[in-house]
């Protein structure tokens, strides 16, 4: 079912504080001063669910097309559309790797050693940066919730599953033109999803496969081999400005591409596979990638990359995201370069 008002409110801190007593249900309180309006913004900081501690991201150098959409919203609670433009999706998106994504407790006595203390240090900079804030979530009376990944639930939490409506909280800092992001989700959330944000049958959760979790898996681990496999295969490069008349019957140069490079020691099937843009999809039926090479797939205009920045994904025989990279305007504007990811 999804969301029922997914939004993204845009203002600058105006306060914040932790809640450290609270052991059940402790959230961290950001207030975002909007317009003439002071929300109350309640950011998870602990689950109710095993593993307790949040999977997170925080990227404090973040490049990404999305950011020069949002900037354009105005600043007050913006109702999102569900076709996902301007909405954010862990997966679909490529808004990061989750490889990278760690855990923290809610709580702890030192310093930058607890979620709480994560948050609270971005909220500091920010303010004294006056930095934009933009949260993403689901707004209820003067406040905001959901500030969290939407999609990959189970159990009673299912029916908040949906696509590109995914909860984050990002700032821009003016005078660097620096853009911070931080994504949150629960770790018995799966990491690969459907088209209405449900669980793909045998997908790992984020307790299964954060990187340096010091976490026990939840009960019914995803299989071993599609555990074993996530990361085999991955985008490395792409050539999105070819030189000259790209993806016209005219152009003689080199063709838009995308470099895979399989880490493995097996030659990996792609049967099935296929590379997929915001708009279209390539299925990859014929190839293969060697253990420990590349493989440079010449998009030949049927899956044209804009040079207006974009996403690229690289999904299996089961509908699952294998791998997923982003690049901005700036990165493509460089003719006849590949893009490293």
């Amino acid at each position: 079912m999804g969301l029922s008002n997914y939004s993204v409110l845009r203002g600058k801190v105006d306060s914040f504080h932790t809640e450290r007593d609270d052991d059940e249900s402790p959230h961290f309180q950001l207030f975002v001063k909007s317009g003439a309006n002071v929300i109350r913004c309640a950011i998870n900081v602990k689950s109710k669910l095993h593993p307790s501690q949040l999977a997170f991201h925080l990227n404090r150098r973040f490049e990404h097309p999305i950011t020069a959409d949002i900037d354009t919203v105005s600043e007050a609670m913006t109702p999102l559309p569900p076709s996902g433009q301007r909405g954010l999706d862990y997966f679909r998106s490529n808004l990061f790797d989750i490889d990278d994504v760690i855990a923290l407790p809610h709580n702890e006595p030192g310093q930058e050693d607890d979620l709480q203390d994560i948050v609270l240090s971005l909220c500091q900079s920010a303010q004294a940066a006056n930095a934009d804030a933009f949260v993403f979530g689901e707004p209820f009376p003067n406040g905001m919730h959901d500030i969290h990944m939407n999609q990959g639930n189970t159990g009673r939490f299912a029916s908040d599953n949906g696509v590109f409506q995914d909860g984050g909280l990002l700032f821009h800092f003016p005078s660097t033109d620096n853009w911070v992001a931080l994504f949150l989700a629960f770790q018995s959330q799966a990491i690969h999803t459907d088209d209405q944000g449900d669980v793909i049958p045998g997908s790992p959760t984020f307790a299964e496969v954060i990187a340096g979790g010091d976490v026990e898996p939840i009960p019914e681990p995803a299989p071993p081999e599609m555990v074993e496999l996530e990361g085999a295969v991955r985008i490395i490069a792409a050539l999105v400005n070819p030189e000259g008349g790209e993806n016209q019957p005219s152009h003689t140069g080199r063709p838009e591409s995308v470099t895979l490079f399989n880490y493995s020691p097996d030659r990996i099937s792609l049967r099935g596979w296929s590379l997929e843009t915001e708009t279209k999809r390539l299925t990859l039926n014929e190839s293969s990638v060697p253990a420990g090479s590349c493989l440079n797939i010449a998009l030949m205009g049927e899956l044209p990359l804009g040079n207006r920045g974009g996403m690229i994904s690289l999904i299996n025989d089961q509908g699952a995201k294998v791998h997923g990279v982003s690049y901005t305007r700036e990165q493509a504007r460089k003719e006849a370069w590949s893009i490293r990811f």
